[in-house]
């Protein structure tokens, strides 16, 4: 944390990967920090995270909140990207089709 744009003070890490087995057990690389849009005075983040049960090859978005910017709790929702090998069989033949034109 800056205090005079000269003296600084470390804090700890906003996340921390999950505990084995979890769906967020690998690396994070990206955050995106915004105002709750509901809360005033408090914050959300999205975060992007892979787990080793898919190999690393689904990215998942999480969530976590937080009141002062400092202590971030993880939220229990996340959200798996679908898009490839496991789309649904209607996204996959408006992809054919849209390929064939």
């Amino acid at each position: 944390m800056r205090t005079n744009a000269i003296n600084w003070r470390q804090v700890n890490n906003a996340l921390f990967i999950g505990d084995p087995g979890s769906w967020d057990k690998r690396m994070l690389w990206t955050a995106d920090i915004f105002p709750a849009p509901h809360k005033t005075g408090h914050w959300g983040m999205f975060y992007t995270r892979l787990s080793r049960r898919d190999q690393r090859k689904y990215q998942r978005l999480g969530l976590a909140t937080s009141n002062y910017l400092f202590d971030w709790r993880k939220s229990p929702v996340h959200w798996e990207d679908h898009s490839g090998p496991k789309d649904s069989q209607r996204v996959k033949d408006a992809v054919r089709q849209s390929r064939a034109t």
